[in-house]
């Protein structure tokens, strides 16, 4: 089966819009909700239907050719991803599983809005993930009870899950021009198992012995302050923040241009306000590249019909959502929370104490290293710098008191850095060893013994 991102376009955005849909139409009054879902509709029609021709010989679209067995085995193989980091529940669940499912629960039992009258208070979460799954289950509920419908919701949200990291794992396939069996599998490779060096993190500081105790298992933080998590950690730990946030990052990297930016950004919001924050970053970024590289259309595309609308329907009632979290009282460049009397952090000081508390240390290991060995094969690209620098900075930031902020909005980020990774090894497929120069074959070899470390 012949594979494009034109023929997965359809498909992947209706995943990541139809939480915002279910949000819309459980959520809001008829008017807001009739509102947000033409709107959204629009969007989505024009995202799939009105794609930038390509006029010039040599840059048609490229695609992949995926056998229906490879299809049904890939799929399996996402189910599997989820099963094993707690989808279902019949595997190991990590200790914030009893949170996610909690907030699950109460989506599928209260009614919407998820309102506590004991605490006088509204649930206001990045729900995005669960909502469809939720909206599936409540008729289950209600026919049959809560233990049928949890046990139904399980599944749901496994199926959900893996439906997600599927359509993921395929346009990655062919953003990456993986044609071949052996260049398939290296980029499956790479989205399971792509990780920073904490195995020598964990022994630069100390603390491997505790890292690999039965109640952490868990050698990303060994610096209690900063980490980039990897992509199978990311599924296992915040896999509602990850999943669309992966598809959304996957889907900006083969847009021809801005004209859908704000649909793809706020289907990430929706799921994840942090990662929305990295991603935006990277959209800035192009804007500015093609606006200096003096391309035709690139205002008419930024402004283009949909990303209006969306910015004044969707995105705007997205963000009031989250805006009234409590977790917006604390503080962007600091550590103390918004109204505590102690004196805030001003950022020069944030950055003086994270590069006290080994912050440089930490980003060669996670992604650095790996950097500087791509260097010259990406010296000309933006998207390199742009997740050099991105890393490079986040850290200094923190929103609350934990470093959810570096952990989460970096998550388009270090997929990004995991396709440069993959390409480079894609690349050397069909290469011929003896072809190479001793310094290619020096950083090869380099990359490969880290990313293996990793």
């Amino acid at each position: 089966m012949q594979l494009t991102y034109q023929k997965l376009k359809p498909f992947a955005l209706s995943y990541l819009t139809a939480p915002l849909a279910v949000f819309f139409a459980g959520y809001l009054r008829a008017p807001f909700a009739v509102a947000g879902l033409a709107v959204l509709a629009f969007a989505w029609w024009y995202a799939v239907c009105k794609t930038p021709q390509v006029k010039q010989v040599g840059q048609e679209e490229q695609g992949i050719t995926l056998s229906v067995p490879k299809l049904v085995l890939l799929f399996a193989l996402m189910l599997l991803w989820g099963y094993l980091g707690g989808q279902t529940g019949f595997f190991y669940q990590n200790s914030d599983w009893g949170y996610r499912n909690a907030i699950y629960r109460d989506l599928i039992i209260n009614s919407w809005p998820v309102y506590y009258p004991q605490k006088d208070t509204a649930l206001v979460y990045y729900i995005g993930h669960w909502l469809v799954p939720a909206a599936l289950t409540k008729p289950v509920y209600a026919l049959f009870g809560l233990d049928a419908a949890w046990m139904f919701a399980r599944m749901a949200l496994w199926g959900w899950t893996a439906l997600g990291t599927y359509l993921a794992a395929l346009n990655l396939l062919v953003y990456l021009c993986a044609d071949t069996g052996k260049k398939q599998g290296i980029g499956l490779l790479f989205l399971i198992f792509f990780s920073g060096m904490d195995i020598l993190g964990a022994l630069y500081s100390s603390r491997l012995p505790d890292l690999l105790a039965y109640d952490a298992m868990h050698l990303e933080w060994w610096t209690n302050d900063f980490q980039f998590s990897s992509l199978t950690t990311c599924l296992f730990w915040v896999f509602n923040q990850t999943v669309g946030a992966w598809l959304a990052t996957v889907c900006f990297l083969q847009e021809k241009d801005c004209r859908n930016y704000l649909l793809l950004g706020t289907a990430c919001l929706m799921c994840g306000p942090f990662p929305f924050v990295g991603l935006v970053i990277f959209m800035v970024v192009r804007g500015i590249v093609l606006l200096a590289q003096r391309q035709k259309g690139v205002l008419q595309s930024a402004f283009s019909p949909a990303n209006v609308l969306v910015l004044v329907v969707v995105l705007s009632i997205t963000a009031s959502y989250f805006l009234a979290n409590n977790a917006f009282g604390y503080s962007v460049l600091g550590e103390t929370v918004a109204g505590n009397q102690a004196a805030q952090q001003t950022f020069g000081q944030n950055v003086l104490t994270s590069l006290q508390k080994g912050m440089l240390v930490f980003y060669l290991l996670d992604a650095g290293i790996y950097l500087l060995l791509l260097w010259r094969q990406n010296r000309r690209s933006w998207l390199f710098y742009t997740c050099a620098v991105s890393l490079f900075i986040i850290p200094f930031f923190k929103v609350g008191q934990g470093c959810d902020f570096c952990m989460r909005v970096s998550i388009p980020a270090i997929f990004i850095l995991m396709t440069l990774c993959a390409r480079y090894f894609i690349a050397l497929v069909g290469t011929k060893w003896r072809d190479g120069t001793l310094a290619q074959h020096a950083v090869t070899i380099l990359l490969a013994a880290t990313l293996l470390i990793g």
